[in-house]
């Protein structure tokens, strides 16, 4: 039973109740409940002598429901008052607004329907369904219906609706927020050309979220009821940059904090219904060329999906670009400690893990920390028991196996790498599927195949990114490595690599480009990210 169904219930019982015991008398103390234009005292023991004056035409009754009720004027289809609750007989309270055309009409198509002021004195419009009234003034007034114009009634449920045209949008935008800020942290984009979720279905018109923006980039701000009304304000909420319903696209002029708000209509409407905020900005990232440009990044360390329970698996996609890639190994962020881990690799199947393709086992050879939740997120350096080749211009699937507690996933980051992650489990009665949306944080540990026989020197390098040492393994004896800028400038050159590993820790942040040459006369030149 829903909340209108039940007090519609109360009601009932109250008025059945009090009818015998009053005997029909004039007022029985109800202050929603007023007196009636023609005495009916079989229909409506209700009455007042004071609400029959000044009355020429129309029929006035009791209300229901009890609270007042503000259109949203969006055009289009009528906007519900009372849904399916309604009796001929007595009135809604409707908040108007100055010099706006309203249609008050019934389900029932040959209800009439009296429009009169807010205390019932005064008849303003009357007619059969549909009634289109001219509000004069900012003003709540009350909507009666009625069978005919007799005032006839019975008990028997119809809607009630009301529409109106959309007003032109107020020139300074909406910047009131009943329900404040929510969420109360500031959201930073990741700014890759799609839509980022700021609040999934949490959030509440009438409230705005903080968004921190980038100046000379251009923002997407939406939300999932089409017809919402959105403005873009400063950081202390004193001042409108832009606004707009539906979508509002805005470029940033500094580095700041702005407001998003949300709100039902230009008129700055509020209403606590569940809706969504987005974000977008930047471009879709360009498909995986390389080895490289397989990672998923953290959205800060909020969330990840079991290893364990219900017998869970998890599985991401591989869509292999134009080269062969090489893997030494996986750096997956999770979410707890973990000792052991295990890679299964699937061909596709239609967009879904099939039939295995091969498998490793994984020795830790190193950690960081990356945030908390109470559990630390913590990113592991994994290297394959053996190399593994990926095909060019195919996609793979791949499953990893843990005793941590959950791999880190990003809603946000939607197909950055193609499809969303996958899940098998009890409840998908141990078959693959997806939610359609999310990517689990992780990057490769790359071997270099980018040179002429590669494969005959059998070079590779990891980590990439890289916060500290840089380990080089090749079967060719390596002479010396030669480190340079993105501007060309040589940073630093070793002569003697000892046990492989190259301290990077000394070098701003930044993109390198490394040239190994090795005692066959071949170089092995690649990029890395030093964080």
């Amino acid at each position: 039973m829903n909340k209108f169904s039940l007090k519609r219930q109360v009601c009932l019982v109250l008025l059945l109740c009090l009818f015998p015991l009053m005997g029909y008398a004039q007022n029985v103390g109800f202050e929603t409940f007023q007196g009636s234009k023609k005495l009916q005292a079989e229909r409506n023991p209700l009455v007042t002598s004071s609400s029959t004056s000044n009355l020429d035409s129309g029929c006035l009754d009791g209300q229901f429901p009890a609270w007042t009720f503000t259109p949203t004027c969006m055009t289009g289809e009528p906007e519900s008052v009372v849904v399916n609750n309604s009796w001929p007989g007595e009135f809604s309270v409707i908040e108007l607004a100055a010099g706006v055309d309203y249609t008050f009409s019934s389900s029932v198509t040959t209800d009439y329907v009296t429009i009169s002021d807010e205390d019932g004195t005064t008849v303003l419009a009357a007619g059969t369904t549909p009634l289109t009234w001219t509000s004069s003034a900012d003003q709540n007034v009350r909507f009666y219906l009625h069978l005919d114009e007799n005032c006839s009634y019975e008990e028997v449920v119809r809607s009630k609706y009301v529409y109106c045209n959309l007003l032109p949008p107020p020139s300074d935008g909406c910047l009131s927020a009943p329900y404040g800020q929510w969420p109360m942290e500031t959201y930073v984009p990741l700014c890759v050309g799609v839509d980022e979720i700021i609040l999934d279905e949490g959030a509440a018109a009438g409230e705005y979220s903080m968004v921190q923006v980038t100046a000379g980039t251009e923002y997407v701000f939406s939300g999932s009821i089409a017809t919402d009304f959105l403005t873009i304000g400063n950081e202390d909420g004193d001042e409108v940059l832009a606004f707009g319903t539906g979508a509002v696209t805005w470029t940033a002029d500094a580095d700041r904090l702005v407001r998003f708000y949300t709100h039902v209509n230009n008129m700055c409407a509020a209403s606590f219904y569940g809706r969504s905020r987005y974000v977008r900005c930047g471009e879709v990232p360009p498909p995986p060329s390389g080895c490289e440009d397989f990672h998923v990044l953290s959205n800060g360390s909020n969330d990840g999906l079991l290893f364990e329970g219900n017998n869970q698996h998890l599985a991401v996609d591989i869509p292999v670009g134009e080269q062969n890639i090489l893997l030494d190994g996986v750096e997956p962020t999770v979410i707890g400690e973990a000792t052991n881990f295990s890679f299964t690799f699937y061909n596709d199947n239609n967009g879904l893990p099939g039939t295995e393709f091969a498998t490793r086992t994984g020795t830790i050879i190193g950690q960081e920390v990356t945030g908390s939740i109470g559990v630390d997120f913590i990113k592991y350096s994994v290297k394959f028991d053996s190399q593994l080749e990926l095909a060019a211009n195919t996609t793979y699937w791949m499953e990893i196996s843990s005793n941590a507690i959950a791999w880190e996933i990003n809603y946000n980051n939607l197909y950055q790498l193609g499809l969303p992650v996958v899940y098998s489990n009890d409840n998908s009665s141990e078959q693959w599927a997806t939610d359609g949306y999310g990517d689990l944080v992780f990057n490769f540990i790359c071997a270099d195949l980018a040179v002429s026989d590669a494969n005959d020197a059998k070079f590779s390098y990891y980590p990439n990114p890289v916060k500290e040492v840089l380990n080089l393994s090749s079967v060719e004896q390596i002479k010396h490595v030669s480190i340079y800028n993105l501007s060309g400038e040589k940073v630093m050159e070793k002569h003697t690599i000892k046990n492989g590993q190259i301290q990077m820790s000394n070098l701003p942040a930044g993109v390198y480009v490394i040239k190994a040459s090795l005692k066959n006369g071949k170089t092995e030149t690649f990029k890395i990210v030093k964080q």
